[in-house]
């Protein structure tokens, strides 16, 4: 029997169940301040249905090219063996961006939009799938 090593076990004990505490504190924090940012910057709304107004030469993003888009990545992911929750995840990826302005700028060019649904697939199969896009 000795001694000083159960207290250095107990002493390593109380340090890693601190460590634990500090873990979990410190994952509160970073829940709460998600979940804030979820209320007040990645809200998504219908924006679709506040087109700015203007002269166009091309019919802008409508419900219709959205559909499109949607079943494009889904057919990509199904193609690809990906999960179709990864399509879902680009989808909302590329929703809560069109909610910015910088999205808002975009539904008046379906080349740009097309290209922002692209973006947003490939970025959720970069983080969401095993096997990358080539």
């Amino acid at each position: 029997f000795h001694p000083q090593r159960q207290s250095n076990h107990k002493a390593t004990q109380k340090q890693q169940t601190m460590s634990s505490y500090i873990d979990y504190d410190t994952t509160l924090d970073t829940l709460e301040v998600m979940r804030q940012q979820e209320e007040s910057s990645y809200q998504v709304f219908d924006y679709l249905s506040n087109l700015p107004r203007g002269p166009l030469h091309e019919a802008p993003v409508d419900e219709e090219c959205r559909r499109v888009m949607a079943k494009w990545c889904h057919d990509i992911a199904d193609f690809c063996n990906y999960t179709r929750e990864t399509a879902a995840i680009a989808l909302n990826c590329l929703d809560r961006f069109m909610c910015t302005p910088d999205g808002q700028k975009i539904l008046l060019d379906r080349n740009q939009y097309q290209l922002a649904a692209m973006t947003a697939l490939y970025t959720a199969v970069k983080i969401h799938e095993h096997e990358a896009m080539d």
